[in-house]
């Protein structure tokens, strides 16, 4: 399909070029296809082709000019359709959370929190490409066509813009009317320009069509949510820990501190289970390993993100402070959960050897427990050497 778009190219892009033609509006009037404007954001003005009277190749052409511009357009419409829902949601975040209200929030690193959403809309399986993700098709077709990257999260007035925790629900919408213009603009630099449409109609993502806006609105609010906890545990002292090979839900070991039966979504008092790896997540407040952020984590994971999006996202990027950068004219998804991860270490026994890959708390082990002298202070969620040495319940 390549070879055949490149020669079509060879032969009439100078036409296309000397009549200052977009791309996808001369290859349309090459297949008598009128009456459509596939290179801007409207409704209405780019639908469906017929594939009746084009050849297989033509009509793979004219369906990608389609499926990219609805993609983008839906995109668009979803980002309205999520505007009030997240500026709402944010607002109850905050809340709950109780972030230090003059904490600093980068509007760039929000910007990039809505794009990152790409990274979960999904091929469907019966497309027969081995991309994971409309993401990774994008990811790699501005390797191709560098300025759509630039396009779609330009660099501008937002770079060194903050907003504040407390005004973080008044900023957003701003924020997602800034992204919504990018998307916007990103249609016409793809499907206006053929090196750029030729490089996001070889990967084959786009020619399952248009995906469900209830599905990209989703996308969109998980995203968002997910770097706006992240951003409130980490102004909060908040690290997010595992322990692994263990399960700390087990039956048999139920929660071995605040001793909660699993619940339906594997959350065991403090702790979440991820059955997959064997590693049990929980949240550290550093300076009060006794507080259990259960009720926090229940709310969180019925109403905004998923325990996989927030723990093994933090593990992943550990702490990395952006989710998606342009580099180098190239999009790169990077990170939506930017919180510290520390990882229990699960083979040593002291005061000194908490975690793998941070520092140990300051109270971590020690034992001066009013009224007893075989317990130690222990986070809420943890998991290593002091269960097998102390017993189970030796946290006070």
């Amino acid at each position: 399909m390549t070879a055949y778009i490149n020669k079509w190219w060879t032969d009439n892009g100078q036409y296309c070029q000397s009549g200052n033609i977009p791309f996808a509006t001369c290859f349309q009037q090459y297949a008598n296809i009128s009456g459509q404007d596939c290179t801007i954001n409207a409704n209405n003005v780019c639908t469906p082709p017929a594939y009746k009277g084009l050849s297989v190749q033509d009509y793979y052409v004219v369906w990608n000019i389609y499926a990219i511009n609805q993609y983008f357009n839906n995109y668009w419409t979803a980002l309205g359709n999520a505007n009030t829902l997240a500026s709402e949601s944010v607002g109850n975040i905050v809340l709950l959370l109780n972030p230090p209200k003059k904490v600093n929030i980068f509007l760039r690193d929000l910007l990039t929190a809505l794009g990152a959403a790409f990274v979960f809309l999904r091929v469907p399986s019966n497309v027969g490409q081995e991309i994971q993700s409309i993401g990774h098709a994008i990811v790699e077709a501005t390797k191709v066509a560098p300025w759509v990257a630039k396009v779609l999260l330009p660099t501008g007035t937002l770079d060194s813009q903050v907003t504040q925790m407390a005004n973080l629900q008044q900023s957003l919408g701003s924020i997602i009317n800034t992204f919504q213009q990018s998307v916007s603009s990103t249609i016409p630099a793809i499907n206006g320009n053929f090196t750029a449409f030729s490089a996001f109609a070889a990967t084959g993502a786009f020619c399952a069509g248009p995906k469900d806006l209830q599905i990209e609105s989703n996308s969109i609010l998980t995203s968002l949510y997910t770097y706006v906890i992240s951003e409130c545990l980490k102004a909060n002292n908040v690290v997010v820990t595992s322990a692994s090979p263990w399960n700390g839900c087990s039956p048999t070991d139920t929660d071995v501190i605040a001793k909660n039966p699993m619940d339906a979504d594997g959350i065991c008092g403090a702790m979440w289970w991820e059955s997959q790896t064997n590693t049990t997540y929980s949240l550290n407040k550093w300076d009060d390993m006794g507080k259990s952020y259960h009720s926090e984590m229940k709310t969180i994971f019925a109403n905004w993100t998923t325990p996989q999006a927030l723990f093994d996202g933090a593990k992943t990027c550990n702490g990395g402070n952006t989710t998606i950068s342009e580099s180098g004219g190239q999009l790169m998804p990077q990170c939506m959960s930017t919180a510290r991860w520390c990882d229990y270490n699960m083979n040593c026994f002291g005061t000194d050897c908490e975690f793998n890959n941070c520092e140990t708390q300051g109270s971590f082990g020690v034992t001066d427990c009013p009224g007893y002298d075989t317990k130690v202070k222990l986070p809420q969620g943890y998991g290593g050497q002091y269960l097998e040495v102390l017993g189970a319940y030796s946290n006070c």
